[in-house]
């Protein structure tokens, strides 16, 4: 088929619940066996057998110099061993798809790989319809806080996409103008787990992308009140020996900096991308 690999669909989606008790499998396992607090008998776990057959795969793609990418990760971390792009779809009603425990898992299990999301259910709502537009602002900015890419598909996941929809598409436009470049920067720089910098207000969440050279640190502000803070850096770790400048990416503001401090101002519900220079 000459394609340039394969998707996974719906990893999490039903199957993974169950539990395999034909002994007559046990022996072709590689995976350790299991149990149900209900059920005294020994089982296979589906998923370890989803799981097995997807490194299989993804084994092969990236033997010929192939991707794998996989659709529905809320709660199961392993078979990020295996992708290497994540799929999410979202819902812009349920915050459970995109609250920080959500968004926080996810960026953890994949680590540098990218994610790319596509909001369904929602996508008609008036914040994204009615001018100004504000459901793109805050939709693309949650997600720039992770370094994650936003986008749209449809309402139930099958009719009248979004990017068949040329309204939709110019509406949209200047959002993803303003954005992407950003988000792909960051993204491209690589997630770090430890941040190296530490905030005054305990709300503010901070995320580092890269390392000296391509140094980056996202500034989310997930409360209802604008908020004025100090970022301190770590410099020794950071590897920061001399004199540092700092921009704010999406408004190319320079940001105060005294030391190892940036002096920032967070509006409500907003993200800001600090590059360091």
């Amino acid at each position: 088929m000459n394609v340039d690999g394969i998707y996974f669909d719906s990893m999490e989606w039903n199957w993974h619940h169950d539990l395999n008790y034909r002994e007559e499998h046990f022996k072709y396992t590689d995976y350790p066996l299991t149990f149900s607090k209900n059920v005294n008998r020994p089982s296979i776990w589906n998923f370890t057998s989803e799981f097995e057959f997807m490194k299989k795969i993804a084994d092969e793609m990236h033997s010929q110099g192939k991707l794998v990418m996989g659709n529905g990760h809320g709660w199961n971390p392993f078979a990020a061993a295996n992708l290497d792009l994540f799929g999410a779809e979202l819902s812009w009603y349920s915050t459970g798809d995109h609250n920080v425990e959500a968004l926080d898992f996810k960026r953890a299990i994949s680590f540098q790989k990218p994610i790319v999301f596509l909001l369904n259910e929602g996508l008609n709502d008036k914040a994204f319809t009615d001018s100004p537009f504000k459901g793109y602002e805050i939709y693309f900015e949650k997600l720039m806080a992770y370094g994650f890419f936003p986008s749209f598909f449809s309402v139930d996941a099958s009719n009248d996409p979004y990017w068949k929809d040329s309204e939709k598409i110019e509406n949209g436009r200047p959002f993803f103008k303003k954005y992407i470049p950003i988000i792909k920067q960051i993204a491209g720089a690589g997630w770090e787990p430890v941040t190296e910098a530490v905030c005054n207000v305990e709300s503010l969440r901070i995320e580092r992308f890269g390392e000296v050279g391509a140094l980056f640190f996202t500034v989310r502000n997930n409360g209802n009140k604008d908020v004025q803070c100090i970022v301190s850096l770590n410099l020794e770790e950071l590897k920061i020996f001399q004199k540092f400048s700092a921009q704010e990416m999406v408004s190319g503001q320079t940001i105060k900096v005294v030391n190892n401090k940036l002096y920032l101002t967070i509006p409500a519900l907003r993200t800001q991308v600090i590059q360091i220079l």
